[in-house]
C-alpha cells in the first residue's frame, strides 16, 4: 500500500506503475477527487483499475459525478471497518479477474498471430507447389520461379507500390504459367516449331491458368491476382500479344510488371537449348522492347536498381550452372 500527500504526487507515481486499486477522498489540496479520477482514467495503464472514493460528503451529486468520472465504488464516512474490508476485497478480486482476462487475451492473441503465420506459410507452400508442378512440366529448372518473383518485386517497389502490394505481386508471380498443367506434353515439350494449331493450344495456357486459379478461393488474394497474371502475362504494350490483344494500360499492372522479370530471367538463364545471355545483352534487348513488348515504366523501374538484380541472380543461381552465369553477369 502506498500513500500520497496530494493528487499530483500520486499521478506522477502512477505514470510509472499500475496499481491494483486506487482509493481517494473528494476534498484534497491542489486537485479534488473527481479531477484525480479523471486524470487517473486518462492514463493508458489505469483505465480498468478499480477506484473507490471514500469521503465525508454525503451528497448525491458528488457521488454521481464520481461514478461518471470512473469511480467503481463510493463510501461515505464514517465507514464501518468490516464493510470497508469487504468492499476493498471485492474490488481487488475484480482487479484480479481483470488481470487474468487480459493475460488470457494476450495469450490467445499470440496464438492467433502464430496460427495466422502458419496458415500464411501453408498457403504460400500450396500455391508454390502448384507453380512448381507447371514449371517442371515445361522443363524449367532450378530457381527460376524464385528469381522472377523477386525481380517482379523490384519493379513493384521502384514503382512506389505499397509493401502489401509488393508482397502480393511477389507471391502471385510464380503462378503465371500454371495453365501449362493442362497443355498436352506432346505440344508443351515439342522440340521443334509448333504448327499453327499447336501454337493455338500453347497460347491457351493463359486462359487455362486463369480459369484454374480464379475458382480456387475468392478470399485468397494470391490466387486471385495469380489468375489475372496467368491470363495477361503474354499481352504486349503495343497490342500484339495474347490472349485478348490488350494494349498499354489496358493490360493489368501486375501482368505488365511480371512480364519484365520473367523475360529477363529466361534470357539470362541457361537452358538445354540455349546459353545464358549476358546481363548487358539482356538489358539491351528488353530496353529495345520498351513501348513494344513491355510497359516502359516497368522496364525503367526494373533496371533502376541493377545491384539488386545482380544480388538476386547470384543468390538464387541454379547450382549446376552457377559458375557460368556468374561469369556472364
Amino acid at each position: 500500500v502506498r500513500r500520497f500527500r496530494n493528487a499530483p504526487e500520486a499521478l506522477l507515481a502512477l505514470d510509472q506503475v499500475t496499481p491494483d486499486l486506487l482509493c481517494t477522498d473528494y476534498r484534497m489540496p491542489a486537485m479534488d477527487g473527481i479531477e484525480l479520477i479523471q486524470a487517473f482514467r486518462a492514463l493508458p495503464n489505469c483505465r480498468q483499475v478499480p477506484v473507490c472514493m471514500i469521503t465525508s460528503i454525503d451528497d448525491r451529486s458528488v457521488r454521481i459525478e464520481a461514478l461518471k468520472a470512473g469511480a467503481t465504488d463510493f463510501l461515505v464516512k464514517p465507514v464501518d471497518a468490516l464493510e470497508v474490508q469487504v468492499r476493498i476485497t471485492n474490488l481487488l478480486t475484480l482487479r484480479e479477474q481483470q488481470v487474468m482476462l487480459m493475460d488470457r487475451a494476450k495469450f490467445l492473441e499470440g496464438r492467433v498471430v502464430k496460427k495466422g503465420i502458419e496458415v500464411q506459410k501453408r498457403s504460400k507452400d500450396g500455391y508454390m507447389v502448384l507453380a512448381r508442378l507447371a514449371e517442371k512440366r515445361d522443363n524449367e529448372t532450378g530457381q527460376h520461379l524464385v528469381r522472377m518473383a523477386k525481380y517482379s518485386r523490384i519493379v513493384a517497389e521502384n514503382l512506389s507500390m505499397v509493401e502489401g502490394e509488393c508482397r502480393l505481386i511477389e507471391n502471385a508471380a510464380p503462378l503465371h504459367d500454371v495453365g501449362k498443367l493442362v497443355i498436352p506434353e506432346a505440344v508443351l515439350l515439342k522440340p521443334g516449331k509448333h504448327t499453327p494449331e499447336e501454337w493455338e493450344v500453347m497460347k491457351s495456357h493463359c486462359m487455362e491458368g486463369y480459369d484454374l486459379l480464379r475458382y480456387v478461393s475468392e478470399d485468397w488474394e494470391e490466387m486471385q491476382l495469380g489468375a489475372v497474371i496467368a491470363k495477361s502475362h503474354h499481352e504486349k504494350w503495343n497490342g500484339s500479344g495474347y490472349p485478348e490483344g490488350l494494349r498499354g494500360k489496358e493490360i493489368p499492372k501486375a501482368a505488365r510488371i511480371i512480364a519484365v522479370g520473367d523475360c529477363f530471367d529466361a534470357l539470362t538463364s541457361e537452358r538445354p537449348y540455349k546459353k545464358a545471355w549476358s546481363f548487358q545483352v539482356a538489358e539491351d534487348y528488353i530496353r529495345s522492347e520498351r513501348k513494344k513488348h513491355f510497359d516502359p515504366e516497368c522496364v525503367d523501374a526494373f533496371f533502376a536498381d541493377r545491384r539488386k538484380i545482380l544480388e538476386i541472380h547470384d543468390r538464387y543461381a541454379d547450382e549446376r550452372i552457377h559458375s557460368k552465369t556468374s561469369q556472364t553477369a
